[in-house]
């Protein structure tokens, strides 16, 4: 695995990194802020993309991106916005060196960084509606 690309995964995972827990959730969002709480840290992540376990790093993002895919609906589209960017992000680290030619690999890694490079807008919006709705601080530790 690229560790530039490694790094960059391992970044964004961090980025979202449990670091610190508020009491209680709003009653509407509680169960959802109950897995953010237990799911959102992305833990499981960064040890598959450290330890180059492909099948365990698709695993975490499935995971993610289910929790995106059952977040309220005023934050889903930006959950779903950086599952997606990790989805993408994570696939271009974990890719063999034989999984496409080298213009192909290139324009992987190209869109993985453009996902990553826009994903700072949403990544910031679940952050605070994570904090606020749920008392979760989401950020580096």
């Amino acid at each position: 695995m690229p560790d530039r690309w490694a790094r960059a995964v391992v970044a964004l995972a961090l980025a979202l990194l449990v670091a610190g827990l508020a009491p209680a959730c709003s009653d509407g969002d509680a169960e959802w802020c109950d897995r953010l709480r237990r799911e959102g840290s992305l833990t499981e992540l960064s040890r598959a993309v450290t330890s180059a376990d492909a099948d365990a790093a698709a695993s975490a993002v499935e995971d993610f991106d289910d929790l995106a895919q059952d977040a309220p609906r005023e934050i889903r589209d930006d959950m779903v916005a950086v599952a997606d960017a990790l989805g993408r992000a994570v696939e271009v680290a974990t890719a063999s060196e034989d999984a496409g030619t080298p213009s192909e690999m290139e324009r992987r890694r190209d869109l993985a960084n453009q996902g990553l490079a826009g994903v700072t807008a949403h990544s910031n919006a679940v952050t605070a509606w994570a904090e606020r709705e749920c008392g979760i601080r989401l950020g580096p530790s």
